[in-house]
């Protein structure tokens, strides 16, 4: 199989570990706007059956709320763990200090 964890088993030297994280950052944006279009679109599609299916105003609005604090509910949550992964832009294995496929498996033996 083929892909970021495939990629960054693969090679001694380590690039091919920084190439896997090079692009999974460059495609955790998209991935982010893809989830939130998605998203956005389906609570729309559904706030829109709301009121062509139900009849009462009452009850329409009642769903229409709970739809919205739903949505807010949703967009505080991917703000708060979007925050909590996102990486500095001069990150991601910032090329100082990137340790060789080599040495890392070195200073992981165990000495008995």
């Amino acid at each position: 199989s083929c892909g970021p964890a495939t990629l960054a088993l693969k090679g001694s030297d380590g690039s091919s570990m920084r190439t896997a994280v090079e692009g999974m950052k460059d495609e955790r944006r998209v991935m982010f706007w893809a989830f939130v279009f998605g998203t956005t679109g389906f609570m729309v599609t559904v706030l829109c059956l709301v009121w062509i299916v139900i009849d009462e105003v009452v009850l329409a609005l009642v769903c229409s709320g709970v739809l919205v604090a739903c949505f807010v509910g949703l967009t505080w949550s991917t703000r708060r763990i979007l925050r909590r992964f996102e990486a500095p832009e001069s990150s991601a294995m910032a090329r100082a200090g990137v340790i060789s496929g080599e040495e890392f498996v070195r200073k992981s033996q165990v000495v008995e």
